[in-house]
């Protein structure tokens, strides 16, 4: 686990020939995680979710 957490806090672009990004992905991979969204997916997001909200606010007043 130490050995792991001196990898992530490496302040370096590659950890023993690895990028920083290559190793994220394989991380991810590894855990089957989902990849992570883009920003402009997340304020797609973001904006649906106040639209959303004040629809709400607006249909109770």
């Amino acid at each position: 686990m130490i050995r792991l957490m001196e990898v992530l806090l490496h302040g370096g672009a590659t950890v023993g020939g690895w990028r920083a990004r290559a190793l994220h992905r394989a991380l991810l991979t590894a855990r089957r995680c989902p990849p992570p969204k883009s920003k402009l997916e997340t304020a797609f997001q973001k904006a649906d979710d106040s639209l959303a909200h004040i629809i709400q606010l607006l249909e109770a007043a």
